[in-house]
């Protein structure tokens, strides 16, 4: 045998080994699959611009249009709280005096910040604020107003 034939069948049977080895080596692997979805926490809080008659009273007024986003899977709370303590301001340091209702919170004062508690996640879910007020024919004229906070956030 010449120099060349030996070269050649060396050369293959290290190539005949290698792809042998190859063949012998893992037959099956595993890739996970995997993602994340972000906290999501946040609230639309819509103003309707709503005038109390404060002379008469004004029972259920709708003020306010609120959507709850939330995907904590242990729930969330949204928390309502007032400026000042549950009254319109008016001239003269009048007060009108206000209930709240939303979902399960009912003629409550905001004297003391009300809660309500959600244990599982919403999406886009639409709730109104409404307002009890009881007529004082006694107030002085002019201008009501308190500012109400809405709040959410993930338990």
């Amino acid at each position: 045998m010449n120099k060349l034939a030996i070269a050649t069948a060396i050369a293959a049977v290290f190539a005949g080994t290698s792809a042998f080895a190859a063949v012998g080596g893992q037959t099956s692997g595993e890739i996970v699959i995997k993602g994340t979805v972000g906290d999501l926490c946040e609230i639309a809080v819509v103003d309707l611009g709503t005038n109390l008659n404060l002379v008469d009273g004004e029972q259920n007024a709708r003020v306010g249009e609120i959507t709850e986003t939330c995907n904590n899977p242990e729930g969330y709370e949204v928390s309502f709280s007032s400026d000042n303590g549950g009254y319109m301001a008016g001239p003269l340091d009048a007060q009108s005096f206000y209930r709240i209702s939303y979902d399960d919170i009912e003629d409550e004062s905001l004297e003391d910040d009300q809660r309500i508690e959600r244990d599982e996640p919403q999406w886009n879910a639409a709730y109104d604020l409404t307002v009890n007020v009881d007529g004082d024919s006694e107030l002085p004229a002019g201008s009501y107003r308190d500012l109400v906070t809405v709040e959410i956030a993930a338990l």
